[in-house]
Parts: C-alpha cells; structure tokens; sequence
C-alpha cells in the first residue's frame, strides 16, 4: 500500500493547464477529511509560482505584469515575494495564467491578478492589484482550481461553481457567456470529490470516482470519444470508476487510477500522453507507459506531464524545449524519464508553461525548466535542465551579511542579531560593547525583511520598505539627516517606504527603490554618491543620475558603487584607483560609466573594498579592480552557480548542488579550506559541500548560512567570527545561537543578496 499524501478533500489543480492531483491510493479514508487536511501547497502558472508557507502565508515568485504576485506590485522577482492582504491561514493555492487565488482555512476563496475575463470572481472585468473575496465565496469552500481564464471551486457539500472565460463552456452551466461571479455547474449531482481546471476545459471526480469533463474539446481532451466542444459534463470514456486524481493540460487530460496506473487522453504532438508513440490526439484514455513503480500524484501542463512514484521519485514526459522535463536534456519524450537529481524524497508537485516544480518531504522547493521571467525562484533568470533550489521558503534559513570587523543575521520572525567590533554602536544593541556572540538589535518596533553591514554601520529594511540604520555616522551614511554615530536604529529619510535593495560602502550608503531607481547618502569625496559632482556628502538620500530606470541590482565597494542597468549590463561610480569601475582607466567618476567588455547579460553583482564581481547568464564569474588592468574569470566554478559574494580580496559562489567554492586571499582562512594558502582558482570550503543557501563575504572574513544555521569563518580578532574566540578560523564556525529562531525562517539576502529582478 502507498502512504496518503495529499488529502483529497483539499486538493486543486491549477496554472496554465495545471494541475490537480495528489491522489492517494487507501483514499476512502480520506474523503471524509476535512477542509484542514493537508493540502498541495504550490502551484504554478504561465510564469509564475506561488506556494503556502509553513505557517500558512503565501510567497510567489516570478512575472507580476498584472500583479499575480499579490505583493502590490508590478515588479517581476526572481525571488518569493509575501502575497499582502490575505489575513486568514491559507489551506490551498491555485496559479492561473495571469492571477492567483488562494482558499483560507475559513473556507473562503481570494483572488489577485489579471481578471479581464471575469477570473477573479469579484463580480468585475478587471485587475486586482491585491487579494479580493470572490462574489459568494467567504465561507463553506473546501477545494479550488484555476486554468489560465477561468477557476472553480468546490464546496463542502460537492457542488462545483465556476467563474471567468466561458468561450467553450469551460464554466459548465450550459452557455458559453462569460461570469463575473461564480455560476453552478450543471449536471454533476451533490458529492463531487474534486475538481481540475485546464486552458479551457475542466473536470471533476464524481461520488462514484469516475471523471466528468465539459469545455473544449478540438483535441480530445474531454475523453468522451469525440472532438465536440460541451458546455455541460459528459463520462470520459472507461473511467466511471476507480480513479483517484485528474489533471488537466491545454490539449490534453490525464487520470490517476486507483491502483496507481496513469491514463492521458486529448492531444500527443509531443509526446504528452506518454504511451511511447507521439501522433495524433486520442478522444479516449491510453495508458502511460514506463513509469515501472505505481504513481501517487500527476500533474501536467500546456504540452508535458509529470508523476511522483510510489517511492518519492519523479519522471516525466512530453514536450521538453526548456529543459521542463527535469532529464538534463531539452529532448522531447514520449514515455516516462526520471528527474534528476531530486532522489526519493519528493511530496508534491506542480507545473507551468514550461516548468516544473517539486516540494521535497524536508520541506525544500526545487525547480527546472525556463527561468526566463523568473519563475523557477532561484534568483537568477536563467533556464535550469536540471532542478535548481528555489531560496526564501526553507525551513531553517535565515540571511546574513559580513563587513571588516562585525557580522548580522536576520530571522524569521524580522528580528536581526550583530556580532563583533562596536566602537561605534554599529551592533545597534544600544551600546558600543564589542560581542564575540550575537547581540539583538533593538529599537526599531517593525519585523525587518533584510539588513546589510558597511564598514561600521548597518542598515535594514522593514516589512514597510523603510530603512533604518546605525553604527558609524559621521559622513552621514546613516541618513538621518546628521553626522552622528548611532548606537541604536534610526529612520533614514526621503525614502518614502519605497525601499527594495540596500549596499552599504565604507561611509557611504545606497538603497534601490521598488520602482527600479537608486539612491545614495553619506560620503562624497570620490564621487560615490553618483550625482554628477563632488559635493562634501549628503546625510540624507540623493537619486544618482544617467542610470535610467528599471535598475535591477545593486553594490557597493569600499568608495564605489554598482547597479545592474535594465539592459543587463553594469555601469560604476566613484573612486577608481584600483580599476574598481572596470571603465579601463583609474579616474574617479562622479557618475555612473560602463563597464568594459562585460556585455549585457548580467544577472547579479557583488562588490567589497575595491573589488567588484558579475555573474552572467552564460554562469561565468568576472571580476575586476584590485588594481587588476582588466577583468578576470575566476576559474574552477563549473557547474550551476546560485550566487556570487566578493570580499576585499577574495571570492565565493554558492553552487546549485549548495555546496561552497572561494577563491583569491587567504592569510586569515577566509576561504574556509582548512589552509593559509592563497587560491587563484576556486576551492570548495570544508563542511560546505552541501545544504548552503546563503553566503558572503567581508573583508577578511567570510559566512554562509548552511543547513540552516550560521557559520563564518577568517579572521576572528574582532569577534566577527560569532564563535565567542578571537584570532583565526580556518574553517566554518557556528555562530553562536545559531539559528536565533525556532520559527520557519524567512530568506532574503540584500546585504550582499544578489538578484537580478524583483
């Protein structure tokens, strides 16, 4: 017997083409469960991705040009985003093309997004920049669906309701008007059991678990023999019984059976039925061949399709031309290939346009397939053959961020903890005692989502996107208006809760906006601010010049600063005598330059002293300054790189397996490799070899974030180290406390984060 997996009474299918399923074989236990049974908890749409957090919010990641990432915005992010407004616990989530809609525990239904067909239920044709309760659907809801136009939802009672685009009688009340609100469906009877939404079609398990579909049909893909279209539910043909999971695609239908076998039906141009022979469509079910183990959980998307084995392992089938299929390669397949690199520890699944993700059972999320508007949530845009981890929804992350002589971390529940050198309040515990452990930060009454260290100061910013600073103040980097050292948090000014990206330089500050513009505070002397002349320095933000808008990232050196333009490419500002602004000469500039022969396929960026490094989408590391006549390519980094942290005179990148590679100076261990020894080429760090989220870099020091807890490692003289010792470490040290909460945390690097879009 299998184990159950997903309960059936909270289940859903969504996405372009998405998604129904986790079935259960023993599911007669499960249909009387109720409404808190555990659900699926991610869904995947067209280009984005959304999944419940472990304490029942939900983040999503990806294309937001109709606000389907619910945070407010039209901002796309490479990173998961908090969904605003949802308030009650979530049991469930459905991704359609454009939008998102979520079920509370209280059995309501919310959506957000675009809705120019109806499809977020509110009784208008329009976009919903936030979460808005569906018309009629604030209570007594206990499963939703949503295809890219149109959603439904299913009741305690068994009764199905759908709302949206009804072009093919995908609503199934018998016309082919579209509705604003939520519309029975006809002919079903009371008792369903659940129900799935494909582009245009839709299906439902009866009481009797058989399968029921109505909508578009050109392909087949309502499985009752025929290639007409139906506004009202008809059998598919041979399942009037024993099936346990349906999922729908664009041109093609899939069920789950029982006894664990898999039977697709509707269109195979590519292979997407998986019965071994990709031709024309079949109006009626045919087997899927090659899976070996029985399937507990189907999902399928416009044109492949995926099951979780019996033994946690995925494989899949279809069409593959972004790498969706998981195999390494972007070869179509018309039987069942396993996912690597995923072993056997997968519990749910979904799937897009043409990606895939999976819920590991320790709680991780990875994804593969076309990461081009950031949809596989790893930071970086870039199209994976192989699964990549998504970061900000682990289990036992936090972030963390390293300068010269003093380390912070940031936990789940906002709270940010500082170690090492204090003279000048920069721990911002309130006092200017050094801490070989860390020490809270105090005072500024607000959770924090990121916090970046300077020299001798720190910034954060809140869940309100305002930004508060401490430590060293006397070139005004803290930006409050004053040229004073702070020992505790203070409000920087003019940036309106609009703050989405900090960089801290030596004394000097910069903040990216959510609207894609930079702005700089403190010193000036080399022109680092950016704003087009020398001026003493601002204690207060300026808005640097000839960047242009829709800046995705930003970095600061010791006296130079970086963005990554819209365009991909780099442009620097400030001091250059070291050849840190990569403009091929060593003359300060007081606004932003070029970089030279970098290209515009930049996807991150890291810059520490006078040191700069880019990440592109080819995965090469490049790095100039350090008095080096031109860029260089660090070499040893083969494989897929997550992230890049450049220290003062040495390197890391997080590797997609999460191992840890460094590179560059080591006179005080700051590779992490056991030695002194100085490396030119990339070396792994000892006891990093897996399970890092995180890293950066200061100074002479370096930490990560692995398996959960904070670990740094260099020199310790100051107490950086979070060890409680001072001196050396040459290879990683948990900081003490470690992790500084017992809450899921939340992941968001910005003090060295590197991301390409938000």
């Amino acid at each position: 017997m299998h184990t159950i997996v997903l309960r059936a009474g909270a289940r859903r299918a969504g996405g372009i083409a998405r998604v129904f399923s986790i079935a259960i074989l023993g599911f007669l236990a499960m249909l009387s469960s109720s409404r808190d049974a555990l659900a699926e908890s991610l869904s995947s749409g067209f280009a984005h991705t959304c999944a419940i957090t472990p304490l029942g919010g939900v983040k999503c990641w990806g294309d937001n040009t109709y606000f389907g990432l619910g945070d407010g915005t039209r901002n796309p992010t490479s990173l998961p985003v908090d969904v605003l407004g949802l308030q009650d616990r979530v049991t469930d989530i459905a991704v359609g093309a454009f939008y998102s809609c979520a079920l509370t525990a209280r059995g309501a239904v919310k959506c957000w997004g675009y809705g120019l067909n109806g499809q977020v239920g509110i009784g208008l044709e329009t976009v919903a920049e936030r979460p808005a309760l569906v018309s009629g659907l604030g209570a007594g809801m206990r499963a939703i669906t949503a295809g890219p136009t149109h959603a439904c939802a299913l009741t305690d009672a068994g009764d199905v309701l759908c709302w949206g685009n009804n072009e093919f009688g995908q609503l199934g009340d018998g016309t082919e008007a579209n509705s604003v609100v939520p519309v029975p469906v006809s002919g079903l009877g009371p008792g369903t059991l659940a129900i799935a939404a494909g582009a245009d079609h839709s299906c439902a398990l009866t009481a009797a678990r058989g399968v029921k579909c109505w909508g578009r049909n050109e392909s087949g893909q309502l499985g009752d023999g025929t290639f007409a279209k139906r506004s009202t539910p008809v059998n598919v043909v041979g399942l009037d019984s024993g099936v346990a999971a349906v999922s729908l695609a664009v041109g093609h239908s899939c069920a789950l059976t029982v006894v664990g076998r898999v039977k697709c039906w509707g269109g195979n141009g590519s292979g997407e039925l998986g019965n071994g022979t990709p031709s024309s469509s079949s109006p009626v079910p045919v087997d899927a061949t090659a899976l070996e183990d029985a399937a507990i959980a189907i999902v399928t998307a416009y044109w492949h399709t995926c099951a979780l084995t019996g033994r946690g392992a995925v494989k899949c089938w279809g069409s593959n031309f972004d790498g969706q299929l998981g195999d390494g390669t972007t070869n179509d397949r018309s039987g069942a290939v396993e996912v690597e690199g995923l072993g056997s520890g997968v519990v749910a699944l979904a799937a897009g346009y043409s990606h895939t993700c999976a819920r590991l059972r320790t709680g991780e999320l990875r994804c593969w397939g076309s990461g081009s508007m950031n949809q596989l949530g790893n930071g970086i845009p870039i199209t994976r053959e192989v699964p990549t981890d998504v970061v900000g929804l682990g289990a036992s992350e936090v972030e963390v961020a390293t300068a010269e002589h003093h380390a912070c971390a940031l936990s789940a529940d906002g709270a940010a903890s500082c170690w090492g050198w204090n003279s000048f309040g920069e721990l911002g515990d309130g006092t200017t005692s050094p801490r070989s452990t860390a020490s809270a930060v105090t005072g500024i009454g607000s959770p924090l989502t990121a916090v970046a260290t300077g020299v001798a100061h720190s910034c954060a910013i809140t869940q309100g996107n305002a930004v508060w600073c401490w430590g060293f103040g006397a070139f005004g980097q803290l930006g409050d208006g004053y040229r004073e050292n702070r020992a505790a948090p203070v409000a920087t000014m003019r940036l309106d809760g609009n703050a989405a990206e900090l960089a801290l330089g030596y004394v000097h500050s910069c903040a990216l906006t959510l609207d894609g513009e930079v702005r700089c505070w403190g010193n000036n002397e080399v022109g680092q601010l950016g704003v087009g002349n020398d001026i003493e320095g601002r204690s207060s933000p300026l808005p640097v010049i000839e960047l242009g808008p829709g800046v995705k990232a930003i970095a600061a050196g010791a006296y130079h600063s970086c963005a990554i333009t819209a365009a991909g490419g780099v442009k620097c500002w400030g001091q250059n005598a070291s050849g840190e602004l990569g403009d091929g000469t060593t003359t300060n500039r007081n606004k932003p330059v070029d970089v030279q022969g970098l290209g515009t396929d930049v996807v991150a960026i890291s810059a520490h002293a006078q040191q700069t490094c880019a990440l592109t989408r080819s995965r090469a590391v490049r790095c100039w300054g350090n008095g080096a006549p031109a860029i260089v390519d660090v070499a040893g980094l083969d494989g897929e790189i997550i992230m890049i942290a450049a220290g003062a005179a040495h390197g890391c990148a997080l590797m997609g397996g999460g191992s840890l590679k460094c590179w560059g100076a080591n006179h005080y261990g700051q590779l992490g490799d056991g030695t002194r020894d100085y490396r030119p080429n990339a070396v792994g760090v000892r006891e990093a070899s897996s399970g890092v989220s995180r890293v950066a870099a200061g100074d002479r020091n370096t930490c990560a974030i692995v398996a959960g807890v904070v670990r740094c490692w260099g020199s310790t003289v100051f107490g950086q180290v979070g060890n409680g010792d001072v001196g050396y470490a040459l290879v990683p040290q948990k900081v003490v406390g470690s992790p500084f909460t017992s809450v899921p945390p939340r992941l968001r690097s910005d003090a060295l984060r590197l991301r390409s879009h938000r």
